[in-house]
């Protein structure tokens, strides 16, 4: 049975971005040539997800939370959420898809 779900923001909330992908090619700042960078969007938003509270996810570039979120805290939650992503080693994720480096 799927858990009924609520969209609370966007993955501006959490990036400053309009989309995951976004961020990425912001990050890597003229240099998506050298990178996979679907692959470092995939992995990103996998990340984004593990760290994610209880409830949470983000589907796409929207975020939504179910019955198991603490939506009382929401706020709270979120900041929680972003300080979790800043924990996320974003480039070492770019470094595994470096198509720069030989094989």
């Amino acid at each position: 049975m799927m858990n009924a779900t609520t969209q609370v923001g966007t993955t501006f909330n959490l990036l400053g971005a309009a989309t995951v992908k976004a961020s990425v090619v912001e990050s890597l700042d003229g240099c998506v040539d050298d990178f996979d960078v679907s692959a470092i969007t995939d992995r990103f938003r996998a990340e984004i997800n593990w760290v994610a509270p209880v409830g949470f996810a983000l589907v796409g570039n929207i975020i939504f939370v179910d019955e198991r979120a603490d939506t009382d805290h929401l706020g709270a939650s979120m900041a929680d959420w972003c300080d979790a992503i800043d924990g996320i080693d974003f480039w070492a994720i770019v470094a595994r898809h470096d198509d720069t480096k030989a094989v």
